[in-house]
């Protein structure tokens, strides 16, 4: 594929003895290797879709498993077996950047797009083959910090409006809208998430059905932090903070 703005920010799939990834050419766009070979498995073509920045994943839809993928073009669903392209709906955007991957719950697609996109629930219509818009948001429009759900609220930022946003995932509501804290990247760990902005501030904070409130925070040991865009990283406790090349590890299990 031909090289892109940003490079190649995504991960490559790993199913059974297949690496599922987005070499992003003019066909083929999409590609499965063989794991201990790199021998080409499948491919599939996209009218000449390209690579977006966005990781493909696995979910089981009716005991069905799929590859969900954005590109430049398309929002699709891949059997991961063969590479035919189950459903495939548009979502092209002039920036061509659909880094973040959507939400599967309960046969429905949440996806989100920056750049004033908003964020759009899908249902999947297996009788017609087809994704169908439940309701459309402009409010949620996040483009690389990803997206959280708990209890019914998905959480993400706005990167119109440089703010903090909850939209109810049944009704398409906005609940809540905060600028307390920067727009930024974050996890979800012991019912609480844990957030690294775009400035380098560090914060610990509640989710609830109207927001979230802030318990903690702090800034990483940098004098001047711009574009932290790094996710931050749990494991076994420890709570991985990566600012260009530097890592800091917390432990935050006390």
């Amino acid at each position: 594929g031909p090289h892109i703005n940003w490079g190649y920010c995504d991960s490559p799939l790993i199913y059974d003895d297949l690496v599922i990834l987005t070499p992003g050419g003019p066909s083929p766009n999409v590609v499965a290797l063989d794991k201990y070979s790199g021998e080409l498995r499948w491919s599939a073509s996209l009218d000449s879709a390209t690579n977006a920045y966005n990781s493909p994943f696995l979910i089981r839809h009716r005991d069905e498993e799929l590859v969900v993928l954005n590109t430049t073009g398309y929002l699709v669903l891949i059997h991961p077996r063969t590479g035919e392209v189950a459903y495939k709906h548009p979502i092209a955007h002039p920036n061509n950047n659909h880094a973040i991957s959507p939400l599967y719950i309960d046969g429905k697609l949440f996806t989100t797009t920056g750049y004033g996109g908003g964020a759009v629930l899908y249902e999947i219509n297996e009788a017609d083959k087809r994704l169908d818009t439940v309701y459309y948001n402009r409010d949620l429009d996040s483009r690389l910090s990803g997206l959280l759900m708990v209890d019914g609220i998905v959480y993400g930022t706005s990167h119109r409006k440089k703010q903090w946003v909850g939209v109810d995932l049944e009704t398409g509501q906005t609940v809540f809208q905060s600028r307390e804290l920067k727009p930024g990247s974050f996890l979800l760990a012991d019912g609480k998430f844990f957030i690294l902005t775009e400035t380098g501030e560090v914060a610990l904070a509640k989710p609830h059905r109207e927001g979230f409130d802030v318990l903690s925070r702090f800034d990483i040991p940098v004098g001047s932090v711009q574009l932290a865009f790094t996710h931050p990283v749990m494991y076994e406790g420890t709570l991985y903070i990566r600012y260009r090349d530097q890592l800091w590890l917390f432990d935050v299990n006390k």
